[in-house]
């Protein structure tokens, strides 16, 4: 999914008067906390980006796409989600919102490390 596309999905969904570039700055720190906890401590494969420098103001949205590909993309749009109810005070809708994206990055969490093996596996011994 491409940043414009969530940004367009998220806003029709949950009409808020929140900022792209507020929006953008969440989309890229989560986009970091995806590829220094799961991408750089496991193989890579050719889906898996080398480096990932954030997203800003200079980003092309239209043709950027979201590091976290379907069917597990969802998870971008509950962090909008939650960042907006957060944003808002919105306790109750914030509290769905967060259970709704822990659940997506942990199921996105629990592929990427059944399907990618760590950088550094442990070694058991038997004695």
């Amino acid at each position: 999914m491409t940043i414009a596309a969530l940004l367009a999905k998220v806003d029709r969904l949950k009409p808020n008067q929140i900022a792209e570039a507020d929006k953008l700055a969440w989309l890229s720190n989560l986009d970091l906390l995806i590829f220094t906890t799961l991408f750089q401590t496991h193989a890579t494969d050719d889906t898996t980006p080398e480096t990932f420098t954030g997203y800003d103001d200079s980003t092309d949205q239209d043709t950027t796409e979201l590091l976290v590909a379907a069917p597990y993309d969802d998870l971008y749009v509950y962090h909008l989600f939650m960042q907006i109810d957060l944003r808002n005070m919105e306790w109750q809708k914030f509290n769905n919102s967060t259970l709704s994206f822990n659940t997506a990055y942990d199921k996105y969490a629990a592929y990427y490390n059944r399907t990618h093996l760590p950088n550094d596996p442990v070694t058991y011994y038997t004695i």
